[in-house]
């Protein structure tokens, strides 16, 4: 099966992460009730939309993480803006046999179990990517091993009814050099300086074209050592009610600007996501889930 994108990555530079998730859930969105812990003393919160979701690493020890945390982890700590993606496999195992027969270099595939779970026998399988074949951010591939793929998924639709997520646009100066590399490695449909990767696209565009096209919205780009990883510049979602969604998002503080066909949610200073929200019926967008493995149901 292709790999299709699973979640996006940003740190929460904020002093609690239960507060935070609780602004976005009176904005109405999905937020996940449970938190994960992961090292270096992170505790992990979640947006959800659809399958999809928006991860928040939230430093909860921050002596062990000072200790022990990598640079770029420190970096975007303190410079939060999406700079992680991870990519979802039935298989990763698969994946790693596959593309190594391709010609790719990959480290062995890893396992860990979930703290918070009763036992620990592992919850994921990952395979770490080189940043060669997928430049401009951090990544992952990773299996969920105690899913049961036979069973269709039940979403529901927020009370915002921003339900989706189909995609993501990234600030390069070397667009269709990028979508060939992720072409290449995950495969899809490539188109110019775009890939259709399942039901989500992927679209380089260089600062200048961007801004032509999304304006003031883009997250602030830092520059420095760590670079070459901050392409991610905004997150594509869909919504069934658009007038609803805006009054629900502005009523709980967060900065909107309309667009042609819908609205942005400009970057807030603490994570650095930007989104841009279009209206879809949840009719359509069902239809770019099927076939890619994901069998999805509405509530």
């Amino acid at each position: 099966m292709m790999p299709i994108l699973n979640h996006i990555i940003s740190f929460a530079n904020v002093p609690n992460i239960d507060r935070y998730l609780e602004k976005c859930k009176k904005a109405g969105f999905h937020v996940n009730q449970q938190t994960v812990r992961h090292a270096p003393g992170k505790r992990n919160g979640f947006v959800n939309f659809g399958p999809d979701y928006i991860e928040f690493f939230w430093v909860e020890d921050t002596k062990l993480f000072d200790r022990k945390a990598a640079a770029y982890q420190k970096f975007f700590r303190d410079n939060p803006r999406p700079f992680g993606v991870a990519w979802e496999s039935k298989s990763v195992d698969a994946f790693h046999k596959s593309a190594v027969r391709k010609g790719f270099e990959l480290k062995p595939t890893w396992s860990k179990a979930m703290k918070e779970a009763a036992d620990e026998k592992p919850w994921w399988a990952f395979q770490d990517i080189p940043k060669k074949y997928l430049p401009g951010m951090w990544s992952f591939m990773l299996t969920y091993l105690r899913r049961d793929w036979k069973k269709a998924r039940t979403v529901s639709i927020p009370p915002n009814t921003i339900y989706g997520l189909t995609g993501i646009t990234f600030i390069t100066n070397k667009p269709e050099a990028r979508a060939r590399s992720f072409q290449k490695f995950l495969g899809g449909k490539r188109a110019g300086s775009a890939v259709v990767l399942g039901p989500h696209t992927l679209k380089w565009s260089t600062a200048e074209a961007y801004e032509k096209t999304y304006g003031a919205v883009k997250s602030p780009r830092y520059s420095g050592s760590f670079d070459g990883i901050q392409d991610v510049a905004l997150i594509h979602l869909v919504a069934t009610d658009l007038k609803k969604a805006e009054n629900m998002l502005s009523s709980a503080g967060f900065k909107l600007s309309r667009s042609e066909n819908g609205f942005f949610i400009k970057p807030d200073k603490r994570d650095g996501f930007a989104f841009h929200v279009t209206e879809m019926l949840p009719k359509r967008w069902l239809k770019t889930r099927a076939g890619f493995g994901q069998k999805i149901k509405f509530m």
